[in-house]
């Protein structure tokens, strides 16, 4: 991608803990166990905390985020290793560029942040 918003790695390291795992993210581990999703698709991973969460054995796992820096600092995390990362967005242009073997094709994969339905509201 050309433009990167978060392209200050202090920036980054820091989006964690602004946004740390709460009840959103415990709401979608459970949905994609409760629809037996094989393959999750997450727009907009940032640095990857929920996607690597949801990277469970037997799992498919793919984070797309137009943020080479926040992608680079996602890279780097435990449990990275089980996620597929991508530098993109939703648009065609980065579509054609996805290997077609990790894309979602069958009637239980799920996009994580983007087609799912809204986390419950409360909490936080």
């Amino acid at each position: 991608m050309d433009e990167d918003s978060y392209r200050d790695e202090q920036l980054v390291e820091l989006y964690d803990s602004d946004n740390a795992a709460c009840d959103d993210h415990e709401y979608y581990r459970t949905l994609a166990d409760t629809v037996e999703a094989i393959k999750i698709l997450d727009f907009g991973c940032g640095t990857g905390l929920l996607t690597r969460a949801l990277a469970t054995p037997g799992r498919v796992v793919i984070g797309v985020d137009p943020s080479a820096t926040m992608l680079s600092y996602a890279r780097r995390q435990p449990g990275a290793e089980t996620v597929t990362w991508i530098d993109g967005d939703a648009t065609a242009d980065s579509l054609a560029r996805w290997p077609r073997s990790g894309l979602p094709g069958s009637s239980r994969a799920g996009a994580a942040t983007a087609a799912l339905p809204a986390a419950p509201t409360g909490g936080r």
